[in-house]
C-alpha cells in the first residue's frame, strides 16, 4: 500500500506556499500623482475618454461571443493582457483596441506594459441597476 499525505495536509502546504508567494510581491513606487512613477511624464491622457465602437465587433455574433467570453471569465478577479501579447478572446481584443487608443503616439516599455480587464455579469433582473466603481455610480446602456 501507497503512503499518501492526507488531503488537509497537502491544502495547508499548499496555503503557505501561496503565502509566501504573495509576501514576495510588493507594490510599485508612485509619483506625486498617485500613479506608478514614471508614467505621469511620458505623454498618456489621463482624462476620462469615451471610445465609440468598441463593443461592436466585425460580426453578428460578436455579442454571443462577447457574452460566452464574459460568463467564462467571471472568476471575481482580474486579468492582464501584456502590450506584446496576442489577443486569446474577445475580450481581449477589446482591452488592446482600449490600450492601443490611451497609448497613441506614446513610447513605453513593451516588457512591462499592458492592460488589465475584468468582468461582471449580472442577471436580466439586475440589467438596469447601476454599476457602482468607487465613489461614482455609472449605469451601462445595453
Amino acid at each position: 500500500m501507497l503512503a499518501t499525505e492526507h488531503p488537509a495536509k497537502k491544502a495547508k502546504k499548499t496555503k503557505q506556499k501561496q503565502k509566501k508567494k504573495k509576501k514576495k510581491k510588493s507594490a510599485p513606487a508612485l509619483d506625486a500623482q498617485g500613479r506608478v512613477a514614471g508614467t505621469s511624464d511620458i505623454g498618456l491622457d489621463f482624462s476620462f475618454q469615451t471610445h465609440h465602437g468598441l463593443l461592436h465587433g466585425p460580426s453578428p455574433r460578436w455579442s454571443a461571443r462577447l457574452e460566452a467570453d464574459c460568463r467564462t471569465c467571471f472568476l471575481q478577479r482580474s486579468f492582464w493582457l501584456p502590450s506584446n501579447a496576442a489577443p486569446r478572446c474577445a475580450l481581449e481584443e477589446i482591452a488592446r483596441r482600449v490600450f492601443e487608443q490611451h497609448t497613441r503616439g506614446v513610447a513605453y516599455d513593451h516588457r512591462c506594459s499592458g492592460a488589465e480587464w475584468w468582468t461582471q455579469v449580472r442577471g436580466p433582473e439586475e440589467r438596469h441597476a447601476p454599476a457602482r466603481s468607487g465613489q461614482t455610480t455609472r449605469a451601462h446602456p445595453f
